[in-house]
């Protein structure tokens, strides 16, 4: 779990760092993308890889604590 909490984590700053980019519009080649790939698109789908993320961290540690 810890490496598929590490691996969405990575994938969510990318597309945060995407976002940015393409509300920015910093790269001209980034035009040809599809008109639905806008920057809100980047950040919601970054903000459900930081939950998965978090999830996932969450979920990895196992065993039981005192109730």
């Amino acid at each position: 779990m810890k490496g598929l909490a590490v691996f969405s984590g990575v994938t969510a700053f990318l597309c945060m760092v995407m976002g940015i980019i393409v509300l920015l519009g910093s790269f001209p080649e980034l035009e040809s993308l599809p008109e639905a790939l806008t920057w809100d698109v980047w950040f919601w789908l970054s903000a459900l890889l930081f939950l998965a993320s978090i999830a996932c961290a969450a979920g990895g540690r196992g065993g039981g604590g005192e109730y």
